[in-house]
């Protein structure tokens, strides 16, 4: 058993299909490094750079209050040892730097230079975003350079401003949305089953086309009859890990199935479909991704939940109805702009919810062991909104509201990032953060854009 190895990028193949697995012992020497690494450069697993986005802002009130709680008790507080608190950062400077035209619109200005050190152009952003700089220099050596992703989609006129994610000043990266099409594009092509109880079942496929795992399953006995008991369980979890995807995937793709014998459902079933704009919808598209991570297939990417167009409400957790007059607007962006106490309680309940899927996220990349520690430990990711406050007053107050703005960094970045403490960035330009990020990460830089000239001291 000791004297079996496996190559780092070693797959489970069958039938078109590629399976990557993830960190194994068998892929490590007596040294613990990966299997025919020198002695002299050994190869320590490589750094993760994302950018994780959620729109409306943090609060009225209390934004900073709110951030904190939601950190010290709230979602977050689990990961608290695994992140890195930023305070102080300004936007100022970049915001004000605006020649688009369509200064009126602060969300789409605050989306487009989320992840930059640009202001905003005519064209787009003015500059590339961190993780596709990150990309560019680094992610030629994965099966994918990056995964953006998304929740909902682009449904009105300032459109384009609502990416995050660009490759150029004028070139936003396409976004996935749809976690069908997600995982046919990282897992290979499959076609799921009929709806169980159809009368108009899909045309006959062969076995293969049904279930992922069922052509890979003779390499997978074959290898775990190699493995030895904690690399068996690793797979094992990584596997069913797949086989849970695929299921939900399954019933997203299928649509809402016909009415059964209520004899014949399990209690609790999910829904049938994932909304657009659902936690469901988002949990699937950051479960396929941590997969992603784990197996090294990307290092580099997004993820949004929602856009400035945001109208979804929060039923299940008793958020809805409309914001202050005279827009009276229904949902998240109309709320967002209400600065009395009950929207301000409105708002706080919106943002946890928000938290709670970065968490999941954290979660999942915690889970998932690779080296001395996790996938977590070896990644860097930057979560914060587009504003510090909901309402974004973005003319009177502009001088307030775009200082002390405020993010996380989580993950160590291999050991490059000390976790679990606060930094305050005294005034910083808040695209000082990407600088450091790209060093973390290995692309050495001292700029990044005009309003990022040098790297956030003490980080």
């Amino acid at each position: 058993m000791s004297t079996f190895r496996l190559n780092r990028r070693a797959m489970l193949r069958g039938l078109g299909a590629g399976i990557a697995l993830p960190m194994l012992d068998a892929m490590l020497d007596s040294r613990g490094l990966l299997h025919g690494t020198a002695l002299a450069a050994p190869t320590p697993p490589p750094v993760r750079l994302f950018t994780f986005f959620f729109p409306m802002g943090w609060g009225n009130l209390n934004p900073l209050g709110n951030f904190m709680n939601i950190v010290n008790t709230g979602p977050l507080a689990p990961y608290k040892n695994e992140m890195c608190l930023l305070t102080g950062l300004s936007r100022l400077g970049q915001l004000q730097d605006d020649t688009s035209g369509e200064e009126g619109d602060a969300h789409a200005q605050g989306h487009c230079t989320f992840a930059t050190g640009y202001g905003r152009a005519p064209v787009g952003a003015g500059g590339p975003t961190v993780d596709q700089a990150a990309a560019q220099a680094l992610g030629g050596t994965t099966a994918y350079r990056s995964l953006v992703l998304r929740i909902g989609g682009e449904k009105d006129k300032r459109a384009r401003f609502n990416n995050i994610s660009w490759s150029a000043r004028s070139t936003p990266v396409p976004y996935e949305n749809d976690p069908v099409r997600l995982f046919q594009r990282i897992f290979g092509s499959f076609t799921p089953s009929a709806a169980g109880g159809s009368p108009t079942p899909a045309p006959a496929l062969p076995d293969y086309r049904k279930n992922i795992l069922d052509y890979v399953r003779a390499d997978t006995k074959r290898l775990q009859a190699r493995l030895g008991q904690s690399d068996r369980a690793r797979l094992d979890q990584h596997l069913t890990a797949i086989a849970e995807l695929q299921q939900q995937i399954n019933v997203l793709a299928q649509g809402p199935s016909p009415a059964q014998t209520p004899g014949c459902q399990k209690p609790g079933t999910p829904s049938a479909a994932l909304p657009e704009l659902s936690n469901e919808r988002a949990q699937a598209l950051l479960s396929i991704l941590s997969l992603a991570l784990q197996c090294d297939l990307t290092r580099y990417g997004s993820m949004a939940l929602a856009t400035r167009t945001d109208q979804r409400e929060y039923p299940w957790i008793g958020v809805g109805g409309a914001g202050p007059p005279p827009d009276n607007e229904v949902g998240h962006h109309g709320i967002s702009h209400d600065t009395s106490a009950a929207g301000e309680a409105k708002i706080t309940k919106m943002v946890v919810d928000q938290c709670e899927q970065f968490a999941f996220f954290l979660k999942l990349l915690k889970a998932a062991p690779e080296g001395a520690g996790s996938v977590l430990d070896n990644s860097l990711i930057f979560f914060t909104s587009e504003h510090k406050t909901s309402a974004h007053d973005n003319v009177g107050a502009e001088q307030a509201w775009q200082n002390n703005n405020f993010a996380i960094l989580a993950g160590r970045a291999g050991g490059k990032l000390t976790t679990g403490r606060t930094v305050n960035a005294n005034g910083a330009p808040y695209g000082n953060t990407f600088v450091s990020m790209l060093n973390m990460a290995g692309v050495p830089t001292s700029s990044f854009g005009p309003h990022a000239p040098g790297a956030i001291p003490g980080l």
